[in-house]
C-alpha cells in the first residue's frame, strides 16, 4: 500500500510537476509522523497506567495524557483523510479503506501501520505492504 504510493510517485515523476511530487512526499511523511506520534502517546499512557497503582495515579498527569491522546487522535483522523487523498492523487487504492470517522478503527489502523513499519524493518525481506495487508480493517 504505502510502497505502492511511493512507487507510483516515482513512476509518475515525469507527469507530475517536481514541486507537486515533492509536496506529496512531504505530506506523506507528515501523515506517517502523525500516526507515529499518536502511537507513542498511547504507549506512554498505557505504560503509566500499567506501572502506577490506581491509588497513586497523578490526576494532572492523567488529564495531560488524555488531552495529548485526544489531540493526536484527531490529527490521525485528518492524516487518514489526507493519506486517502494522496492515494487518489496518484491513482492507487486507499490506504485507509475503512470509515476514517470511526475513532476505534483509526486507532487500530495506526497500531497496525506503525507495527508494520517496525516489523518490515526487522524482517527486511518482507516489505511494509505485506504487513499492512494483515490489517483486518482493510479486508
Amino acid at each position: 500500500m504505502l510502497n505502492n504510493i511511493l512507487v507510483q510517485l516515482y513512476e509518475l515523476s515525469e507527469a507530475l510537476d517536481l514541486v507537486q511530487k515533492d509536496e506529496l512526499k512531504d505530506e506523506l511523511k507528515s501523515c506517517i509522523d502523525i500516526l507515529e506520534r499518536y502511537f507513542q502517546i498511547v504507549i506512554r499512557e498505557k505504560e503509566y497506567y500499567s506501572i502506577t497503582p490506581k491509588e497513586k495515579l497523578n490526576v494532572p498527569m492523567v488529564e495531560a495524557y488524555d488531552t495529548q491522546r485526544r489531540s493526536a487522535h484527531d490529527d490521525c483522523i485528518r492524516a487518514c483523510y489526507r493519506l486517502n487523498e494522496i492515494c487518489l492523487a496518484v491513482n492507487v487504492d486507499k490506504i485507509c479503506n475503512f470509515d476514517v470517522e470511526d475513532r476505534t478503527q483509526v486507532a487500530q489502523f495506526c497500531g497496525y501501520f506503525i507495527s508494520s513499519l517496525y516489523f518490515s524493518n526487522i524482517r527486511c525481506n518482507e516489505n511494509l505492504t505485506k504487513w499492512l495487508e494483515s490489517c483486518p480493517l482493510n479486508q
